[in-house]
């Protein structure tokens, strides 16, 4: 089901999203049609950038947290508790 709602929405959801700014800009103003779609592009890529530059606090683990075997360890930390290369 989770797979069929998308599939039945997708087409108009883009469609409904699209067309009126692709005809405000392409018919009245003569603006060139990829012109239009990386503006929509555009769009997208800044929600996607500023949910990930703005995640809630429940999204990303404290450092510390995230647990590995059994091991609490850091972010970048080596497992063995030593530094590496040396």
């Amino acid at each position: 089901m989770c797979c069929v709602i998308p599939g039945l929405f997708s087409f108009p959801m883009g469609a409904l999203q699209f067309m009126p700014m692709y005809h405000t800009f392409h018919d009245n103003f003569e603006v060139h049609t990829e012109v239009c779609v990386f503006c929509l592009v555009a769009v997208y890529a800044l929600i996607a950038w500023s949910g990930d530059r703005n995640p809630e606090p429940e999204a990303r683990p404290r450092v510390g947290r995230a647990t590995n075997r059994g091991e609490e360890r850091g972010w970048g930390e080596p497992r063995s508790g030593r530094a590496e290369g040396g």
